[in-house]
């Protein structure tokens, strides 16, 4: 999601395209455990497929890694 805010804060345009988020597979988040493993604290986005959002978890608390989903 883009926005595009004018100087008084108030929204002036939009572009949204979260097509992208469901195109993240379980398998491409298993290819990035070491990352995660060694992450401070891992940030995802709340648009992701449910099954990829739970291994996201998953490999958060296996890892002991804090987890925010935005």
């Amino acid at each position: 999601f883009l926005a595009l805010l004018g100087d008084d804060g108030q929204l002036i345009g939009a572009i949204d395209d979260t097509s992208v988020m469901r195109a993240i597979t379980p398998r491409d988040i298993h290819h990035w455990h070491r990352t995660i493993r060694d992450a401070a604290l891992v940030v995802a986005d709340a648009t992701l497929r449910p099954q990829t959002i739970a291994t996201i978890v998953r490999l958060c608390r296996r890892y002991g890694v804090g987890l925010c989903l935005e």
